[in-house]
This record gives structure tokens, sequence and C-alpha cells, in this order.
């Protein structure tokens, strides 16, 4: 954070390190998200949405992907001898 010109912008992996990041910008006296802009990936609302300030984060859509794999592996079991691929979804 000390080589960091400001405003910034910072992708994290995850709410935890981003609260993590707001509380070290605190301590520094920067505004989030005004001086620092902090994009966590992976959507927890519990952690992104409170305590202020609140952080920007990426839905990755993983319950989704999981249902449509399902779909797909269902599919295959059901008719093994199947050549063409599997429906997909567009939605």
């Amino acid at each position: 954070m000390d080589s960091w010109k400001l405003p910034v912008g910072v992708h994290v992996s995850s709410g935890y390190i981003g609260r993590l990041i707001a509380q070290k910008c605190r301590e520094r006296g920067w505004r989030v998200p005004e001086d620092v802009e902090i994009v966590a990936g992976q959507n927890e609302s519990s952690i992104c949405e409170s305590p202020h300030p609140s952080l920007s984060s990426v839905e990755f859509g993983c319950a989704r992907i999981g249902y449509e794999a399902a779909k797909m592996l269902d599919e295959l079991m059901a008719d093994p001898k199947r050549k063409k691929r599997p429906s997909r979804s567009t939605a």
C-alpha cells in the first residue's frame, strides 16, 4: 500500500480481504471509495454490504454454473450413447 498513488482501484479475491484493506485504508486516513475503490471477488452480501463503507463485488454465478453442470451430467447419464452435445441454457 505504501507504493499506491491515490486515487486507486483494488481488486481482491474476497470480501474478507476487502474489509481488511478498507480497515488499513482508514488507518492511513484514506477514504473508501473516494481514494481507494475496492472490488471484491465473490458477492458475499453480509461482508460487502455492511459495515460502512460497502464494497463493490462481482457475482461469479457459482450456483448457476453448478446447476447447469448437473443438468448436463444428468442428460449424459440418461443416454450415454448420445452423440450430440448436451443442450446449453442461455439464461
